[in-house]
């Protein structure tokens, strides 16, 4: 989120564009944005910007000009006097703007308008000219006509006496029971503090992010006498804090860091061509997304960077980390910034006559549909433990009665011919077959041979198969065998 500095410098960079610069027709508003539409349309105006904390006022002042004159620019008197000094009369605008997460200000063609443009004002020399407020997460906002939000505390930038008065003489604020990195954050004392001036604040002033604000803010020297003594108890229920005694204090830091960000002209918001820029502000940050600092989630579940014991007031579900992979145009720039240094390194090594680093081989990894295949069977054998008998009996049974249903199917399928077991198990083979011999048209009479039985009967055999027939014994022959024995037991 854009911080006092940030916003600090956008009023810088607009005043540069608009100097001047004149500015004509419609402020053009983007439909999807929320905000309402800026009602203003004059010939000729002019735009001016001025910041305070975390909120920029942005003015358009109608311009007078004199016969003859109709360029796009001022004259140079004008230029060198100002818009503060003008002396033209006319009607005068001002439009308060907020950044939310990602507002800027960018001066492009009009033909080429930003993407995410929500607010434009047009130049009236050719071509023309935009100077744009650009958003892409649509979280900034403007109130036209509106002055200062009244319950933000003086800017710790240009302010910075009114800010260090307020801030002492509210120490018995119940806002100051919350721990420190917490209190920071709150714009009705430090307005132009963000989540990265805090880190850096508390790590240079070497105070524990979650101790107590009053314990820590009431150690200052040049606490109210009257403060003091309503704070007193207070201060001593708490535990005793170690604050660093030289100069500057943490009060002072809150001032003095913003103005070295200011110093640089440049911060994490920035164009993706600026890397050497990016590269400086990076140099100049000494905990926020540092290696071996560490990070936690505060009550308000924002991000605090810090080292060492966090301190008494820390979350209780609160886990601590190292430095994350972080996407965005910041981690680009660092990234190739990294790469740089690691080609001139590598360079200085091949120059000195040193070995190359050897690259360590990735260990080869399953497949994916191994590891989904292997996931499905722990998922059924996990399934198949957590049964109960009986619902291993139902399983079961249910499983042989879906067995016995198949069974059943089959023999219901009709055939076309009736075939033994021993084809059936074969019925899907292809069997090769000979070829059938042909039968002659003489039918052959078989011989007729008779014989004499034990019993006395005559056997005749035809020669067919299975075509024998008995001829009973004449009267008088003794019949021996099975008929004898069932006569002896009638």
């Amino acid at each position: 989120m854009p911080e006092g500095p940030e916003l600090h410098l956008a009023a810088q960079l607009i005043n540069s564009i608009c100097k001047g610069r004149l500015f004509a027709g419609k402020v053009r508003r983007n439909p999807i944005h929320k905000c309402a539409d800026v009602e203003w349309e004059d010939p000729c105006y002019k735009i001016s910007a001025v910041s305070r904390g975390k909120e920029l006022k942005v003015f358009l002042q109608s311009h007078q000009e004199e016969e003859g004159k109709c360029e796009g620019r001022d004259s140079k008197a004008d230029v060198k006097n100002g818009m503060d000094q003008e002396k033209t009369a006319g009607k005068r605008l001002q439009i308060l703007f907020n950044f939310g997460m990602s507002g800027k200000f960018e001066f492009t063609s009009a033909a080429e308008l930003p993407k995410h443009a929500h607010l434009s004002f047009f130049t009236r020399s050719e071509p023309s000219m935009a100077l744009s407020f650009v958003d892409y997460r649509r979280f900034g906002k403007w109130q036209v006509g509106a002055d200062w939000t009244a319950d933000r505390g003086p800017c710790v930038l240009f302010e910075y006496q009114l800010f260090r008065s307020n801030v002492l003489n509210s120490l018995q604020d119940s806002a100051f029971n919350k721990p420190l990195c917490e209190v920071l954050l709150n714009q009705k004392y430090f307005n132009g503090i963000g989540n990265y001036l805090r880190a850096e604040i508390i790590y240079r002033a070497g105070v524990r992010p979650f101790e107590q604000a009053r314990s820590v803010l009431a150690a200052l020297p040049d606490v109210p006498a009257d403060v003091k003594v309503k704070i007193e108890d207070e201060v001593k229920a708490t535990s005793q804090v170690k604050v660093k005694s030289e100069s500057p204090d943490i009060l002072e830091l809150c001032s003095l860091l913003p103005q070295e960000v200011v110093g640089l002209g440049t911060t994490l918001y920035l164009p993706e061509d600026d890397h050497d820029d990016i590269s400086k502000f990076s140099r100049w940050l000494q905990c926020y997304y540092k290696p071996g600092m560490k990070n936690i989630a505060d009550h308000n579940k924002r991000t605090m960077w810090y080292q060492g014991d966090p301190g008494p007031l820390v979350p209780r579900e609160g886990k601590s980390g190292g430095v994350k992979k972080r996407s965005g145009v910041y981690n680009k720039k660092l990234a190739k910034d990294a790469k740089k240094r690691k080609l001139e390194q590598s360079d200085d090594t091949e120059e000195n006559g040193q070995d190359e680093i050897k690259k360590t081989k990735k260990q080869p990894t399953a497949s994916r549909a191994g590891r989904q295949n292997a996931r499905a069977t722990r998922a059924a054998v996990k399934k198949e433990d957590n049964k109960t008998p009986k619902a291993r009996k139902r399983a079961a049974t249910k499983d042989l009665a879906q067995d016995e249903g198949k069974k059943a199917a089959s023999r219901k399928t009709p055939r076309s011919k009736k075939t033994t077991k021993l084809e059936a198990n074969f019925q899907d083979e292809e069997v090769p077959q000979e070829p059938k011999a042909k039968r002659s048209r003489v039918k052959k009479t078989p011989a007729v041979t008779s014989e004499k039985s034990d019993t006395g009967s005559v056997v005749s055999n035809s020669g067919k198969r299975g075509s024998r027939v008995t001829r009973a014994a004449p009267a008088g022959e003794e019949q021996t065998g099975g008929k004898k024995r069932r006569q002896s037991r009638r």
